[in-house]
């Protein structure tokens, strides 16, 4: 999605944008919390954004990042920009009856975000999100209104090698 950087970090940990509204195709975290229910999400959005789980069957772009929200366990993608907005949401394809997702429009929204690279797993997610929160705490700039409100977004195809991967953690905060 579209945004520009309101505030960066002077100690470089973050940076605040604000991002034009934008839509998502999401679906909720699996019932099923083994180590494959990320799995089942993302190949429930991809089969709606390949074409096998929408009604009009149409091949969409691969967007990114996709996004999974720490406190719900949503995973999103990020529709092709023509579908962005309500209006332009409604000119999507309808998922199908079993596709398992939903098409969200997404407001405007200002975000404080620290990038990592490397893979995202469990420990380095936390480790970044803690930092993140100890920078925003002593920042007179922001104030953060839910801390678990975090969201993870990544850029990479599974392939790409650990040194040249991007990830980042957003939170909602407010400019003071």
């Amino acid at each position: 999605p579209q945004y520009e950087v309101v505030f960066k970090d002077p100690k470089g940990v973050f940076e605040v944008r604000k991002y034009s509204a934008y839509s998502a195709v999401e679906t909720d975290k699996a019932a099923d919390e083994s180590m494959g229910a990320g799995n089942k999400q993302f190949f429930q959005l991809a089969n709606y954004i390949f074409g096998k789980a929408n009604e009009k069957q149409e091949k969409m772009a691969m967007t990114t990042p996709v996004q999974t929200d720490a406190k719900t366990g949503v995973m999103s993608f990020i529709m092709p920009s023509d579908y962005w907005g309500k209006d332009q949401l409604e000119a999507a394809p309808s998922p199908t009856v079993d596709a398992g997702v939903r098409l969200v429009a997404r407001e405007e929204e200002v975000v404080a975000v620290t990038v990592f690279g490397g893979y995202a797993r469990t420990a380095a997610v936390a480790e970044r999100k803690a930092a993140l929160l100890t920078a925003l705490a002593s920042s007179a700039e922001v104030e953060v209104p839910d801390k678990e409100a975090t969201r993870l977004m990544q850029y990479n195809d599974p392939f790409t090698v650990p040194w040249k991967r991007r990830n980042e953690i957003s939170l909602p905060v407010l400019l003071k």
